[in-house]
């Protein structure tokens, strides 16, 4: 989990809302989303046997900065990230935001403009997937190929790997062709 390697963690949604309640939640404020079944489960793959209340408290003490974001903006925050990135995080997210291929690979450089050079991205998202579900929602996504993702105009941007998984999924997310 990032709280293990980062001083200060930045996080960015388009929507408003998400932004408020993620704020909701770095402050404690009771009735927010119970995160700590994920945080759970880090700390079981981790295997160090921390206690995950310590993990949870680190991960909100250490992010600092909640900002809006629009991907499809060649300056993504508005402003360059000062400092850049040294690493970045993207959820089943531009695949979601994007209509087609295109402006896929227009969000991914876009996105990796907020890097420091030598920086990282990881991309989490399911390959050949046209939509996923959200409770009883079908929501669309861009379907991509591994070579969607390899094949990125970003120069400071370097693939390192990727990973197929046709078992398990994501919590809360379904996925279908």
């Amino acid at each position: 989990i990032a709280c293990d390697h980062f001083e200060e963690i930045v996080a960015t949604d388009y929507l408003a809302v998400n932004r408020e309640e993620l704020g909701r939640w770095v402050r404690g404020e009771p009735g927010t989303f119970d995160w700590s079944p994920f945080i759970r489960h880090v700390c079981k793959i981790e295997g160090r046997g921390e206690p995950w209340q310590e993990k949870e408290r680190r991960l909100r003490a250490r992010l600092r900065r909640i900002l809006p974001i629009d991907v499809h903006r060649p300056q993504p925050l508005g402003a360059p990230l000062h400092p850049p990135a040294d690493a970045l995080l993207s959820a089943f997210c531009l695949e979601a935001v994007s209509p087609d291929r295109a402006a896929f690979a227009r969000a991914l450089a876009h996105v990796g403009s907020l890097l420091r050079p030598g920086g990282h991205l990881l991309l989490l998202g399911a390959l050949g997937e046209s939509f996923y579900l959200a409770g009883a929602a079908r929501l669309p996504v861009v379907p991509l190929a591994e070579d969607d993702v390899r094949a990125h105009p970003v120069d400071k941007i370097r693939v390192l790997s990727t990973h197929i998984s046709r078992e398990g999924g994501v919590p809360g997310k379904g996925g279908g062709h």
